[in-house]
C-alpha cells in the first residue's frame, strides 16, 4: 500500500474522532437535567468536607480557607 493511503486513513480517523467528539458534546449540553434536579442545591452540611477543588460549589463553601491563607501569607 502507498505512503499517501496510510496518510489518507490517519487523517479519516483523526477527522472521525473529531465529529464524534464534537456530535456527543452537542448531544451532552442539549439533554435536559433528569426530573427532579433541576434545581439541585449542594448540601451545606458535607460541602465543607469536600476538598475537590473542580466543584463548582467549592469557592461558596471554602472562601473562608481562601481569606484566612492570604492571612497568612501576610
Amino acid at each position: 500500500m502507498p505512503k499517501w493511503a496510510y496518510i489518507l486513513i490517519a487523517v479519516g480517523v483523526i477527522i472521525a474522532l473529531i465529529a464524534i467528539f464534537i456530535i456527543s458534546f452537542i448531544a451532552y449540553r442539549r439533554t435536559p437535567a433528569p426530573k427532579g434536579c433541576e434545581n439541585v442545591r449542594p448540601d451545606p452540611e458535607f460541602c465543607p468536607a469536600c476538598q475537590k477543588a473542580s466543584c463548582p460549589f467549592f469557592a461558596e463553601f471554602h472562601e473562608e480557607d481562601k481569606t484566612k491563607d492570604k492571612g497568612e501569607k501576610q
